[in-house]
């Protein structure tokens, strides 16, 4: 279609994922090979009068994604949006969905659109959705009344604020739901409707490092091994997935507190939902020990959400008390 007499232009990304997925090979799994062009040509968007400025970026599952990707995405979008367009799409496997979305509301700073969507079945399974989910993506992407809302995700005909978002079935097509509670819209015959606007801290920047951040899940009866591996690493901070409010075995501490000597550790609940608690127990290994030890507190991020933001700002060389301010905003 021609740009020129299109109502709308939306820049689409394509990265791979199980939409662009088929078999290599009689009775072998399914692999990314489906490109941008494919996929446009499945979902028909072009009976909505959109014009796409398409760009396949990778062919990946999104499995082996990494900051690389996402620094590259990030500059394609902010070139597709001072380009003019109206709203961006981005493909991409469900595996990290929700890690790019939440990279993306974390770090874009326009007003423009940026609608990420995938599937959960590939195209040649029955009951495929991803030429739908793109379709409804396209429909979100060009509304204005989605304008500045921030980045977004649509699935299943949701619409989910990006920032609160996760994957929660492996399989199910409404495999994604908010941690916020609700959607913040759907796409009805077509049609997005916007239900409520979606809260957002203020944009970080992200710099040229690419710091190593771990991710540690507490489980009951674990030894320390596994934090006495990171302290020996080469790991610039850490990401702890707390029990509950946000605690840890009592005989962990000591070598949290050595740990937390030597690099930023964030405090979050393996619950994935809440806020970390700050202030009610006080037993060794609660959160009012932990912070006394140095821990910051990630506030309503769950484990995988505190991790991106810690790498954020830890890219730029972030000091401790900025570090301190960014998760308080959260």
């Amino acid at each position: 279609m021609n740009v020129k007499t299109a109502h709308k232009t939306i820049g689409y990304l394509a990265t791979g994922g199980t939409i662009s997925s088929t078999p290599a090979s009689a009775g072998a799994g399914v692999t990314p090979s489906l490109t941008a062009e494919d996929l446009i040509a499945a979902a028909h968007p072009e009976t909505d009068g959109v014009a796409f400025v398409a760009e396949q970026i990778s062919q990946l599952a999104s499995s082996s994604f990494d900051f690389r990707l996402l620094r590259t995405l990030h500059g394609r979008v902010t070139h597709l949006a001072r380009e003019g367009v109206d709203g961006i799409v981005i493909t991409q496997g469900t595996d990290t969905l929700e890690e790019t979305a939440f990279f993306f509301n974390s770090v874009w700073d326009r007003t423009t659109p940026v609608v990420l969507t995938g599937a959960m079945r590939n195209p040649g399974e029955i009951g495929a959705d991803g030429a739908r989910n793109l379709r409804t993506a396209v429909a979100v992407a060009s509304d204005p009344a989605f304008v500045g809302l921030g980045p977004l995700v649509v699935m299943n005909d949701e619409v989910f604020a990006a920032g609160a978002v996760r994957k929660a079935h492996t399989s199910a097509v409404d495999a994604f739901v908010s941690t916020a509670g609700t959607a913040i819209g759907m796409v009805t015959e077509g049609t997005p409707r916007l239900f409520s606007t979606p809260r957002r801290s203020d944009p970080q920047r992200y710099g040229a490092g690419d710091p190593k951040v771990a991710l540690y899940r507490c489980s009951l009866g674990d030894s320390d091994d596994i934090l006495r591996m990171i302290e020996d690493g080469d790991f610039d901070g850490l990401v702890i997935e707390g029990f509950g409010g946000g605690h840890v075995p009592a005989w962990q501490m000591p070598t949290i507190e050595r740990i937390a000597g030597r690099m930023p550790v964030v405090l979050s609940s393996r619950t994935g939902q809440g806020s970390v608690l700050e202030r009610t127990y006080g037993f060794p290994g609660s959160e009012t020990d932990l912070r006394r030890h140095g821990l910051v507190p990630s506030g309503t991020l769950n484990g995988l959400q505190a991790r991106i933001l810690l790498w954020i700002l830890l890219s730029r060389s972030a000091g401790p008390q900025e570090i301190r301010e960014a998760y308080a905003a959260c």
